[in-house]
């Protein structure tokens, strides 16, 4: 960009070694003036749709015969791929003279002209129409001393490719007086996680020794059951689990320093503050591997009552969270909007619940 701005390098001029230009960040509605005209060198156009393509592959076991009579597996492997993902285009990290960063600028034609002289009308005409907005912080008053245009927002890049199985596996038996019982368990197991920010940038598996630090575990999330009934009463008991979170890759809600930074200590940020100390320069934003354990009981009277409104009536009582057990700590945002939570939002923050369920069938 310098080169067509200042091809002469000169130093005197500050229209020439420091030009005045427009950021446009944020959504890609804000950029839309800015794209796909005769100025811009590249192939950038206006925002187009994500587009995704997958496969999924399934396999079913369930003998009908044998001591395996009574399993049931369900087991599916799918691959998912998201092409021109929206994002911001980081390419060129912020240099305006790389090579990569050419199609993010558009340069006023001739520099040396007035940005109202007819070689520069294009130019104008996307200043203008840029100076319009309502969250334009710019006016009518520093045309002149406007020579380019750097478009930072949204737009189509790079790819996310997730492949991973998901898994349902069920074994019933009978145990004659003893009753009958079941076990499984259902989840998700994460394969690989391959991204690329953009067509320059390498692709990164979010599992390769490189990004360790990165990496999370690979079996997201687990729900193993063991029940039993003996068509009164019914007894199932659930342990579910989820594995430890990867760091996001820009730390993008820094906890203040005096939380965990080595210089403070507890009390730091107010009286009685937590604190949280950290071996490394950044803040650790991932949450640990976490199980809790649920149990359900039930009582259902069927047919025996003599008294036919209390036949069929049955009893459920539901305990979540079994053993009360807090939520990791985990300095994250649970939406859009940024709301700050203090625990891993993949857990319930009112850790115990009890419900209890009567229903009558006629």
């Amino acid at each position: 960009m310098t080169e067509l701005l200042n091809p002469t390098c000169n130093q005197i001029d500050p229209a020439l070694f420091a030009p005045g230009g427009i950021e446009i960040a944020g959504g890609s509605g804000l950029a839309a003036p800015a794209r796909g005209i005769s100025l811009r060198p590249g192939t950038t156009k206006e925002l187009q749709p994500e587009s995704a393509s997958q496969y999924v592959l399934g396999f079913n076991y369930a003998p009908a015969e044998g001591f395996l009579a009574g399993l049931v597996a369900d087991v599916s492997y799918f691959n998912i791929k998201v092409s021109d993902t929206i994002q911001a285009d980081e390419t060129a990290e912020g240099d305006p003279n790389s090579p990569f960063a050419r199609q993010q600028y558009i340069v006023i034609p001739n520099p040396n002209a007035s940005i109202f002289d007819p070689s520069n009308a294009e130019f104008l005409a996307v200043v203008e129409e840029l100076a319009g907005f309502q969250r334009a912080e710019f006016g009518a008053d520093i045309f002149e001393e406007i020579k380019f245009i750097h478009d930072s927002a949204n737009t189509n890049l790079g790819f996310v490719q997730l492949e991973g199985i998901d898994f349902d596996i069920r074994y019933d038996w009978d145990w004659g007086d003893w009753g009958n019982w079941n076990a499984g368990v259902t989840g998700y197991y994460e394969i690989d996680y391959r991204e690329q920010s953009n067509p320059a940038s390498p692709v990164i598996s979010h599992y390769d020794t490189d990004t360790a630090d990165r990496s999370g575990n690979q079996l997201k999330r687990a729900r193993f059951r063991l029940g039993w009934t003996n068509g009164t009463w019914s007894l199932t008991g659930f342990a579910n689990y989820k594995g430890h979170t990867r760091k996001s890759a820009g730390q993008n809600l820094p906890l203040p320093n005096c939380y965990w930074h080595q210089d403070f200590g507890p009390g730091s940020c107010y009286p009685g503050s937590p604190y949280y100390p950290q071996e490394g320069p950044i803040f650790d934003d991932s949450a640990p591997g976490h199980y809790e354990f649920d149990l359900n009981v039930t009582y259902d009277t069927g047919e025996m009552p003599v008294n036919e409104y209390l036949r069929n009536v049955n009893v459920s009582l539901s305990i979540l969270n079994l053993f009360d057990r807090k939520p990791p700590f985990m300095y994250t945002s649970r939406t859009r909007a940024r709301e700050i939570r203090a625990y891993d939002t993949r857990w319930s923050e009112f850790q115990r619940y009890i419900t209890l369920t009567i229903t009558k069938s006629w």
